[in-house]
């Protein structure tokens, strides 16, 4: 990750990050906490991660610009590591299924996260593309 910090004419810092190794989910319920989901997920590791909203989507160089919980402009335009969410997250989703999801019957698959496949599915999540997007947007 690297971040670039610039001072605008008020002062304030802004901060811009440019994350290379990352993935992002739609969590309908938190396995971890058993909370529902609040909002989409950007991980930059498999415990931290920010709340984003969309700012742009640029199709044609397919770089995707979101804004964290924390005010910072995060530059995404590199795909999405998926290896990495299904050796992390995924896995980690899967060993406590194998224990506790049985308890949850329908409910069981609500904890399961799912992870934008690329760029153009999390645009798509975020509002800023709708070209021939559908349920294939996930890794499940």
């Amino acid at each position: 990750m690297r971040v670039q910090q610039k001072n605008d004419l008020n002062k304030n810092i802004n901060i811009n990050i440019k994350m290379d190794n990352w993935f992002s989910t739609q969590v309908d319920r938190d396995y971890i906490t058993g909370l529902y989901g609040d909002g989409i997920r950007l991980y930059e590791n498999n415990r931290k991660y920010y709340l984003i909203k969309g700012e742009s989507y640029d199709e044609k160089k397919n770089i995707l610009v979101v804004k964290n919980n924390k005010g910072h402009s995060i530059t995404l335009s590199t795909e999405p590591n998926i290896e990495y969410f299904k050796n992390t997250l995924l896995k980690d989703w899967k060993l406590w299924d194998s224990v506790y999801g049985k308890f949850y019957n329908e409910d069981r698959c609500d904890y399961k996260p799912w992870a934008h496949k690329d760029l153009k599915s999390l645009a798509a999540e975020l509002g800023l593309y709708s070209k021939g997007m559908g349920m294939d947007m996930y890794i499940k």
